[in-house]
């Protein structure tokens, strides 16, 4: 599977992959490319290859929850059922099912958590990861020159005073981003499954930008007012909007 990363310089450097995304049980190769505008300081670069283990540890981990769920199920209703059984015909006690129940629930959680641990223990998972760590840490950065004028882009907007940028939204002014480069459309689909993802609230103004079925004065008024309590980021809702995703 192709496994790409972009670090992006937005006021500070953030990390936008398609890592959790990541198909466990795929037979393709794995292929890591990781992509920025420059270079990126040695500590940056250490703390987002860091990140992107993690990101692939959370697929993993997802994976492993999925697919050994119901197997998981199966296994702990029948030791619920066998120890259920066992309690009823080997101990006595004035209140019988209540307490069978009880004890039966307790050690079932305890098989489901070793049963949990167990699987992301997996030897096979275990060595599949490591290789992909092993990719991350040797993959050179490749240098693409769009990945710059988006940083640029989200650099001018941030210059501006803050109703001159609302404005500029509200209005529809936001000027697209156009590029040639094949490597900009896999950026572009990575970009805005990571915004979904990442900012709900931002991406939920995008929507309704996009509808354009809006009042602009009180909608100029929620973007200020969503701004000032820490909401989003009004220029990386922006950016968003000059992708055109």
């Amino acid at each position: 599977m192709n496994l790409s990363a972009y670090f992006l310089n937005l006021g500070g450097y953030q990390i936008f992959s398609n890592f959790r995304s990541y198909r466990v049980d795929s037979d393709e190769d794995d292929v890591v490319r990781i992509y920025s505008s420059s270079l990126v300081p040695w500590d940056e670069e250490k703390r987002l290859e860091s990140a992107l283990s993690d990101e692939l540890m959370y697929a993993i981990v997802r994976y492993i929850e999925d697919k050994k769920y119901i197997p998981r199920l199966i296994l702990s209703a029948i030791v619920f059922l066998l120890i259920y059984f066992f309690l009823s015909f080997a101990v006595r006690d004035p209140i019988p099912l209540l307490d069978e129940i009880l004890v039966s629930a307790v050690i079932t959680a305890f098989f489901w958590i070793y049963l949990k641990k167990r699987d992301k223990e997996s030897v096979v998972l275990g060595i599949k990861y490591k290789a992909i760590e092993k990719k991350i840490e040797e993959e050179n950065l490749t240098y693409l020159d769009f990945l710059s004028d988006v940083e640029h882009k989200y650099s001018y907007f941030s210059s501006l005073e803050l109703e001159d940028l609302v404005s500029q939204i509200v209005s529809g002014k936001i000027e697209k981003i156009e590029c040639p480069d094949v490597q900009f459309d896999d950026f572009c689909q990575i970009f805005s499954e990571e915004i979904r993802r990442k900012e709900k609230a931002l991406y939920s103004y995008y929507l309704r930008l996009k509808d354009g079925n809006f009042p602009k004065k009180k909608f100029s008024d929620e973007l200020l007012h969503a701004y000032g309590v820490g909401s989003f980021d009004l220029s990386l809702l922006a950016l968003v909007i000059a992708l055109g995703l």
